[in-house]
C-alpha cells in the first residue's frame, strides 16, 4: 500500500510538470481538498509558474474549444430535426397553389444572407399576402412581426408609416424606427410613393424552414420534368 507520503511527493511532481488538479488526481488517489493543502503553498521556480500558466491557459482554451464544438454538434442536430420535418410539411403542402406562391416570393424577394425571416417590398399586396402566408405556413403569430419602413428623405413628413399601418392592418407598437434613405434634392416627389415596408421574424428556425422548402420545390420540378 503506498504512503501519503509517496502520493503527496507525486502530486508535487506533477504538480511541477504542470499538470492540472484533475490531472493529477487521476494518477494520485486524493481527494481534491487534500491535493489542494499539499499543492497551496508549493514553492515554484519562475520558469514553473510560467509553464504552469501557460498550460493552465492551453487547458482552458482547449476546454472552451471543445464546448464550442460540442454546442455546434447540437445545434447543427436540431436543425438537421428541423429541415426533417420541413420536408415533410411540404409532401402536405406542396399541391397548394398558395403555399408555393408565398415560398416563390420570398425566394425572389426575400433576404438570403440574414439568419432570421426578412421579406421587404413596396407593394401592399405582396406584403399582405407574405404576412398571411407566413402565418398560414409557419408557426408564427401576428405579433411575432416587427416592421421597419425604407424611404427617402423628402416624404419625412408624409405619415407613410401611418399608410402601412392602416392598408396591412399593423398595429404602430410593431413598427421599428424609420430608416431616411439619402435623395438628391433634384428628385421629385411621387404622391404614390410609400416607401418599401420590411417584415421581420427572429429566429434561425423559420429561415431554414423556408431554405429547406425551396429547395424541396426545385428538386419537385425538376423531378416533374
Amino acid at each position: 500500500m503506498r504512503s501519503k507520503v509517496q502520493d503527496r511527493a507525486k502530486a508535487i511532481a506533477l504538480r511541477r510538470q504542470g499538470k492540472s488538479y484533475k490531472e493529477i488526481q487521476a494518477k494520485v488517489a486524493v481527494s481534491k481538498g487534500t491535493l489542494s493543502k499539499w499543492l497551496s503553498n508549493l514553492p515554484l521556480s519562475k520558469r514553473e509558474e510560467k509553464f504552469l500558466h501557460e498550460r493552465s491557459q492551453v487547458l482552458q482554451d482547449n476546454g472552451r474549444l471543445k464546448t464550442a464544438l460540442l454546442n455546434r454538434e447540437k445545434n447543427e442536430r436540431r436543425r438537421d430535426l428541423i429541415r426533417v420535418k420541413a420536408r415533410a410539411d411540404f409532401e402536405r403542402y406542396k399541391d397548394d397553389p398558395f403555399f408555393v406562391l408565398g415560398l416563390a416570393l420570398y425566394w425572389a424577394e426575400g433576404a438570403k444572407k440574414n439568419n432570421y425571416f426578412s421579406f421587404i417590398n413596396s407593394d401592399v399586396s405582396m406584403v399582405r399576402i407574405m404576412m398571411v402566408w407566413t402565418t398560414t405556413y409557419l408557426p408564427i403569430e401576428p405579433v411575432d412581426f416587427k416592421f421597419r419602413l425604407y424611404i427617402h428623405k423628402p416624404y419625412a413628413n408624409e405619415k407613410c408609416e401611418v399608410f402601412w399601418s392602416r392598408n396591412c392592418a399593423i398595429p404602430m407598437s410593431q413598427f421599428q424606427k424609420t430608416s431616411y434613405k439619402p435623395t438628391p434634392h433634384t428628385v421629385k416627389k411621387n404622391p404614390d410613393y410609400k416607401g418599401c415596408l420590411r417584415m421581420v421574424v427572429s429566429g434561425i428556425n423559420h429561415l431554414i424552414t423556408i431554405k429547406t422548402w425551396q429547395t424541396c420545390l426545385s428538386e419537385y420540378y425538376v423531378e416533374v420534368k
